[in-house]
């Protein structure tokens, strides 16, 4: 598998890209973005991906994986 992924196209919401703000989970301080797709946009490819990172790091087997891991796709 690729390491590259290419989104579709959308909209930038709380852009924390030319400073960084302090993560409140975690203490510190990071930039993020949080990205809107239009409903009927394909998100496969990074959905695969983000499983794919989830098995190399804790493995195949979901059940060994943390129960309360939250993932990054919303709706």
């Amino acid at each position: 598998m690729s390491d590259k992924v290419v989104t579709p196209e959308a909209r930038a919401a709380y852009a924390n890209v030319f400073k960084t703000r302090k993560n409140d989970l975690n203490g510190k301080d990071e930039y993020s973005i949080v990205a809107i797709f239009a409903k009927d946009a394909d998100l496969s490819a990074m959905k695969n991906a983000a499983a794919a990172a989830m098995a190399e790091k804790w493995g195949a087997d979901q059940s060994k994986w943390p129960e309360k891991w939250r993932s990054p796709f919303r709706r």
